[in-house]
């Protein structure tokens, strides 16, 4: 069957139509959608476990539920100075060390390691899985060159870093015009330039 040009006409926009639109659409919820996993019945054991015992470390004293996101982190550590904080505010925590005894054993580099392992399969940071920006991966990196260098340092010299360099690499705009803040938009803007330009990823 033969298609009159008006026809045709109409079938080349739907098809440019569907390019525009519905391509990142469909890319989105492939990439953000995770294969199913079943835990065995041990791991649903340990969960609930643990689960009170996680939930109570996120309560305050007032009884609100605070979670500790990658923002939050970052405006917190890049803002004190932990030797003057010592004296005026004993009761703070400085992540280099943890006083809960049972942290301290398990994981001394437990708040490092938390901050770290946000990270997405694509190399980004985010506090939700799968939608990472340059913004949360500065922020995540930038916490812990602040806080603890030798621990990034590490990091680097193991190649761990790797897929943040790919990641940044991703959203660098074509031509060099900047850097984007999610891979998938057009175009760059300032403060997403700003993050990955400054981004500590150099060791010393």
């Amino acid at each position: 069957m033969k298609l009159n040009r008006k026809s045709k006409r109409r079938l080349k926009y739907f098809f440019i139509f569907f390019f525009l639109i519905g391509t990142p659409i469909i890319t989105l919820i492939l990439v953000n959608t995770r294969f199913i996993s079943y835990l065995s019945e041990d791991e649903v054991e340990f969960v609930k476990l643990n689960a009170v015992k996680f939930t109570k470390s996120h309560q305050n004293d007032n009884g609100l539920f605070v979670e500790p996101d990658i923002e939050n982190n970052y405006r917190a550590i890049d803002s004190i100075n932990f030797t003057l904080a010592k004296i005026i505010s004993p009761e703070l925590i400085n992540p280099n060390y943890l006083k809960h005894i049972q942290i301290r054993r398990a994981n001394p580099r437990f708040f490092f390691d938390y901050i770290f392992e946000k990270q997405n399969t694509d190399g980004s940071y985010s506090n939700i899985a799968g939608l990472g920006s340059t913004e949360s991966t500065f922020y995540a990196i930038k916490t812990i060159a602040v806080a603890n260098k030798t621990y990034l340092n590490e990091k680097i010299a193991l190649n761990e870093t790797q897929q943040i360099k790919n990641y940044i690499m991703s959203v660098l705009n074509k031509g060099g015009y900047g850097f984007k803040a999610i891979p998938i938009l057009n175009t760059s803007d300032i403060i997403s330039t700003s993050y990955a330009i400054i981004l500590p990823m150099k060791q010393g």
